[in-house]
């Protein structure tokens, strides 16, 4: 069973511009960038969700400097008293608009560098 989406992912290729609804989310930070620690950002959510019994959804959101992931509360679990640990903190984010360029392939720093570069152009 495919993870609940939290709002449609952008196609390959293309570039959109859209606004992405108030949401709650659980985030893990890091001092150093995305790419060198990825790995830890993904395990201290993982480990959260599976102690507290909160779906996966999808999309995961991350930003480069300082390195953060977001794992958002789905509509099942929203209800949940979902607190603070030292690793992860839960937040309410308000409506943002963002623009989105869709890429295929691994969520590295070059693909990620080639990304932003389009939204340039």
């Amino acid at each position: 069973m495919a993870a609940p989406r939290m709002y449609d992912k952008t196609p390959a290729g293309k570039i959109k511009v859209f606004t992405i609804p108030e949401a709650v989310v659980m985030e893990s930070e890091a001092a150093s960038d995305y790419f060198s620690t990825s790995d830890m950002l993904f395990g201290n959510l993982f480990r959260y969700i599976r102690f507290h019994e909160v779906s996966m959804t999808s999309p995961v959101e991350a930003e480069i400097e300082p390195g953060t992931m977001k794992f958002y509360v789905g509509e099942k679990d929203i209800s949940k008293n979902l607190r603070d640990t030292l690793q992860v903190q839960i937040e309410r984010i308000p409506a943002r608009e963002v623009v989105a360029a869709g890429i295929s392939g691994a969520y590295n720093r070059k693909n990620y560098e080639t990304a932003l570069s389009r939204l340039y152009e």
